[in-house]
């Protein structure tokens, strides 16, 4: 298949897998939520002073919620940093804290985060398969720390197979967010129609790539499903190296 001379991956769940079990339980209710919350509760007390584990946790908790409710309403991205200061208004915490310290609780949380971070063997073969048949390859990803998700594709070796890797930390903007999307095209010196963009989310991925003009394959992952609300993709796989034979791999 030629019709297509670039490929744009989503990161997370799409081309990186993080793995819940290399993190921390932390039972919410009902819910059991994986979390970097204890590392980062170490941290805080190190360079601040003592809290109330259930405390931290529930403004560590509290406060991701309400970074991602405001990234919902514009599609603006909140930097992790800006997201700790979030947490330490909401811990209304006796010491006063340095200027530095939602950097430093966001270099805290991200540490530990990182190294739960994948690339599974089979998604590296597909990347080489693409660029074999002479695919450029680029990146989309809503993530609120760029240094992160870069790191995570040089430990894994893929980061230079990738002529664009556009981070919404860096942009400011986030899928679906046409911005995100149009920006990616003009550093690739592209147009929308040569692309076929790879992601799993049916509100991010399909509906904003769809909506600047691109294919788009949607990786089904079991956690939505297609209703006519969103923009209907071209193709539907299983995981990330289906795309191989949508391409007309074996």
């Amino acid at each position: 298949m030629t019709r297509y001379s670039t490929l744009i991956l989503d990161a997370f769940d799409t081309l990186i897998r993080i793995d819940p079990s290399r993190l921390f339980q932390h039972q919410a209710g009902d819910r059991t939520i994986h979390t970097t919350a204890p590392e980062v509760h170490k941290f805080y007390e190190d360079v601040v002073g003592k809290i109330d584990f259930q405390s931290f946790v529930e403004g560590f908790l509290k406060s991701g919620r309400e970074a991602n409710r405001r990234r919902k309403g514009d599609f603006r991205e909140i930097p992790s940093a800006y997201r700790f200061s979030i947490m330490l208004d909401l811990l209304d915490c006796e010491h006063e804290p340095s200027q530095d310290l939602p950097a430093r609780l966001a270099q805290a949380h991200m540490g530990h985060l990182a190294p739960a971070m994948d690339i599974p063997d089979s998604h590296k073969r597909a990347l080489d398969w693409s660029l074999d048949q002479g695919y450029r390859l680029a990146m989309i990803s809503n993530f609120d720390s760029a240094p992160t998700v870069h790191q995570c594709l040089e430990n894994h070796n893929v980061h230079d197979m990738f002529d664009v890797i556009v981070v919404s930390d860096e942009t400011g903007w986030r899928k679906p967010h046409p911005a995100i999307f149009e920006h990616t095209l003009q550093k690739l010196d592209v147009v929308a129609a040569e692309c076929l963009f790879v992601g799993d989310r049916l509100d991010l991925d399909v509906d904003g790539a769809a909506g600047v003009g691109m294919d788009v394959v949607w990786i089904d992952t079991g956690v939505q499903e297609w209703t006519p609300e969103y923009a209907r993709p071209q193709y539907t796989v299983g995981a990330f190296p289906e795309v191989v034979q949508i391409l007309g791999g074996e």
